[in-house]
C-alpha cells in the first residue's frame, strides 16, 4: 500500500486548495490501496472545514503561522522528522512555496515530492520569492502540477 501525504499551510482552512485536495485524498483512500493523511504547517481551527475519509488523519508542525522566508528554517529538521516517522512513499506539496520546506526535509529518503500550484502563472512570476522558489522546485521535485496547461 502506498503512502500519500498532503502538504499544507493550514487544512483546516475553507478555501479551494484545501477543498480540492481533501477531495482528491477522499478518493485516494476510497480506493483501498493508498494510505493517506495530511500536514499543515500550523491548523489554527480545531475542526478541518471539509469532511475527511474515516482513517485520514492530519498533523500540524506548529501552533503559530509562519510567513515564507527565514522564519522557515527550524521548520525543516521537524518536518524532516516527521517524515521519517510516517515514512511516505509520495509528499504532495499544495503550494510551490512549501517546496522549500519539503525538498531539504527530504534529501535522502526515497520521498517522491509533487509540487502543486494553484495559482497562475501570471501571479506565481508576478512576486519575486515565488518566482525564486518556481525555479528552484522545477529541477528538484519529481513532478509539477499546474493549475492550467497553458502554465
Amino acid at each position: 500500500m502506498k503512502k500519500v501525504c498532503f502538504f499544507s499551510g493550514d487544512i483546516t482552512r475553507s478555501g479551494g486548495t484545501e477543498r480540492v485536495s481533501i477531495m482528491i485524498a477522499n478518493e485516494l483512500k476510497k480506493q483501498g490501496d493508498y494510505d493517506v493523511l495530511f500536514l499543515s504547517l500550523v491548523e489554527e481551527s480545531e475542526k478541518i472545514f471539509f469532511p475527511l475519509e474515516k482513517g485520514i488523519e492530519h498533523f500540524a508542525l506548529g501552533d503559530k503561522w509562519i510567513q515564507p522566508g527565514p522564519g522557515y528554517l527550524p521548520v525543516i529538521p521537524k518536518l524532516r522528522s516527521f517524515l521519517r516517522e510516517q515514512k511516505p512513499d509520495v509528499l504532495i506539496d499544495i503550494d510551490i512555496v512549501l517546496d522549500v520546506l519539503s525538498i531539504p526535509a527530504s534529501r535522502g529518503t526515497g520521498i517522491k515530492i509533487i509540487s502543486w500550484e494553484h495559482s497562475n502563472c501570471d501571479y506565481e512570476m508576478s512576486v519575486l520569492y515565488r518566482r525564486l522558489i518556481l525555479r528552484y522546485s522545477v529541477k528538484r521535485t519529481d513532478y509539477v502540477v499546474t493549475l492550467t496547461e497553458g502554465d
